[in-house]
């Protein structure tokens, strides 16, 4: 699969959104760029886990910013449930649990910590639509409160993904980047349920199938997702299972349908 921002070599590759991120966070990253990873297939590997590369980098969000640490973590499981998201719909086109999950871990994000961290592009294409029409439905629900507060993780991912297994690697994988994205909203299980995402994706099929091009999907990663986690913005654009896709390929994906209303409903009743 071709990363067409990245050049031949990743190593080498640079942002402008990076350049804005703390000093140290900026070494950090370009010292995880530079090794080379059993996990992702490389050869000459440099004898570094990719694992613990990939926990320092969580490590300093918490370090540099405590207080935005969870919502940031958050703000990461939903970019990279939106990039695995393509994986499910190839499987199971008419499967509404991506939409779903995404839905909650936004309203999770606008509820508990600050709606205002939520990009406007994120805002007019999933959250206003979907609000829409759950006001248009027949089914008074209020949900300007605080009901997500009360949302169970656990609860949520044993309703929305009963089965252990599809019976398919890679979408097994993409889905379990949306339940571990679920699990992510309790803060005490955030860190390792993003370790577990990232294992699905770099090492496994959640984005793309084989063994090629793993650490251009590492250095893209890097330097655009976690620029964008602490920000709070969106990626340049998404790696996915069909090439890379535009912000707005992405956000065009999501129309919703009565039975999302539905079942949002009825999860969050």
């Amino acid at each position: 699969m071709e990363l067409g921002f990245v050049t031949s070599n990743p190593r080498n590759y640079q942002s402008s959104a990076a350049r804005k991120l703390p000093t140290s966070l900026q070494r950090l990253l370009s010292q995880v760029n530079q090794q080379r990873y059993e996990e992702l297939y490389e050869e000459n590997t440099t004898g570094t886990s990719l694992k613990d590369a990939l926990q320092e980098i969580l490590d300093g969000f918490r370090s540099l910013d405590q207080l935005r640490c969870h919502p940031r973590w958050i703000w990461m499981a939903v970019l990279l449930s939106l990039t695995a998201k393509p994986t499910v719909e190839a499987y199971l086109p008419n499967d509404n649990r991506p939409r779903i999950a995404i839905a909650l871990m936004l309203m999770q994000l606008e509820d508990c910590h600050d709606a205002t961290l939520i990009p406007k592009a994120i805002q007019e294409k999933i959250i206003l639509p979907l609000r829409e029409q759950i006001a248009d439905s027949k089914i008074s629900n209020d949900l300007t409160g605080s009901v997500h507060k009360q949302l169970c993780p656990s609860k949520l991912v044993d309703v929305l993904f009963p089965r252990l297994s599809e019976g398919c690697q890679a979408l097994d994988e993409s889905l379990d980047v949306l339940k571990n994205g679920l699990k992510a909203l309790n803060q005490s299980d955030a860190q390792l349920a993003l370790l577990s995402i990232l294992e699905d994706c770099f090492e496994g099929y959640a984005i793309f199938p084989g063994t090629s091009e793993r650490h251009k999907l590492l250095t893209w990663w890097l330097y655009e997702i976690v620029p964008a986690v602490w920000d709070f913005h969106l990626p340049q654009s998404f790696m996915t299972i069909r090439g890379v896709q535009t912000v707005e390929t992405i956000l065009e994906s999501f129309i919703w349908e009565p039975s999302d209303t539905l079942l949002l409903l009825d999860l969050l009743h």
